[in-house]
């Protein structure tokens, strides 16, 4: 079963949004830069590494796997400013400035168009929650 979480998959570093509430994988942490930038983080606890959220020139997302130390030496294309829209978050890539996270029909994170914030990409919208450790 889907409940439309972000997730990483370890076949091949796609990130879909396909994960599950009792999957580990669906679980991101963030690395903040300044106050509204930041990159997208996944653990992977059992091989200790950590992944980045990254745009790819097709606008695919891919989870690159970075060295934890590396800290805010995040490419462009791994870091998004977070922008609100009631009590949705949009994140907004800083390499492709005019392109959002999103995700498509077909569970995949993408890069999206956002033609005017006053009436947002659905595809775009995000619901954040914090997870207890």
């Amino acid at each position: 079963q889907s409940d439309g979480l972000v997730q990483r998959d370890p076949a091949d570093n796609n990130v879909h949004c396909k994960g599950a509430f009792s999957d580990t994988t669906a679980v991101i942490s963030t690395s903040d830069f300044n106050m509204n930038h930041l990159s997208l983080l996944f653990k992977d606890n059992e091989n200790k590494k950590q992944y980045v959220m990254t745009a790819q020139t097709d606008q695919s997302i891919k989870a690159v796997d970075v060295d934890a130390s590396s800290g805010s030496s995040y490419p462009d294309e791994a870091i998004f400013a977070a922008e609100y829209y009631w009590s949705y978050t949009i994140f907004r890539n800083q390499k492709y400035n005019q392109k959002y996270l999103g995700c498509d029909g077909n569970g995949n994170m993408t890069l999206v168009d956002m033609h005017s914030l006053d009436y947002p990409n659905p595809q775009a919208l995000f619901i954040l929650n914090k997870v207890p450790n």
